[in-house]
């Protein structure tokens, strides 16, 4: 083989032996997933709307909620204009719009959901931040009484769907170190 060339594969058959490795296990490292009970409200998190927008509404329409609080800048639009598209009243959507990370969510949510009475949320975020997201929020916001909803990930050794989920796998398990080292929102601190 040319030299070039085995340059080029070491790198390419590490990251498969590594994806090979982490794909299986994110779901048991990042993953946190509770079965929706009654709330006061859910909490849409900014990231990846194309998977939360539909998961809220299901839940919202199941009844587990009246209320539904997005959270995060930028998102929020593109996630209230689906829910009002799939029928959620406008008025049952609040806005939070400063936040640009899981600790801002909950830190710019607490004083909303506080000012509405609202004090059991359901989290709703990407299978991959779950547990992180948790954590934080129970961290943050000790008197609002958390839980979690995620969507869901592939099964068996394809947990990872894409190349995109893979980059935010990768990235979550960097994020949940930071959070661990700055802000003891720590990994066996279990949700």
């Amino acid at each position: 083989m040319h030299p070039a060339l085995m340059m080029l594969a070491i790198p390419a058959v590490a990251v498969l032996a590594l994806y090979a490795v982490v794909s299986p296990l994110a779901p048991w490292l990042l993953m946190h997933d509770d079965p929706p009970g009654k709330a006061d409200a859910l909490v849409v998190l900014g990231g990846d709307p194309r998977d939360r927008t539909p998961l809220a509404a299901r839940l919202y329409f199941a009844g587990v909620a009246p209320m539904i609080l997005l959270s995060g800048r930028g998102d929020y639009v593109w996630v209230r204009e689906g829910l009002i598209e799939d029928g959620v009243p406008s008025d049952h959507i609040l806005i939070e719009d400063r936040s640009a990370s899981t600790r801002e969510n909950a830190l710019f949510s607490a004083p909303i959901l506080r000012a509405h009475g609202l004090r059991r949320i359901v989290i709703v975020t990407s299978w991959q931040h779950s547990a992180r997201a948790l954590r934080t929020y129970r961290r943050f916001i000790p008197d609002v009484q958390a839980s979690v909803a995620s969507t869901q990930p592939g099964r068996g050794w394809l947990a990872v769907r894409s190349r995109r989920e893979a980059r935010w796998v990768f990235e979550e398990f960097a994020k949940t170190v930071v959070y661990c080292a700055a802000y003891g929102v720590c990994p066996w601190d279990r949700p």
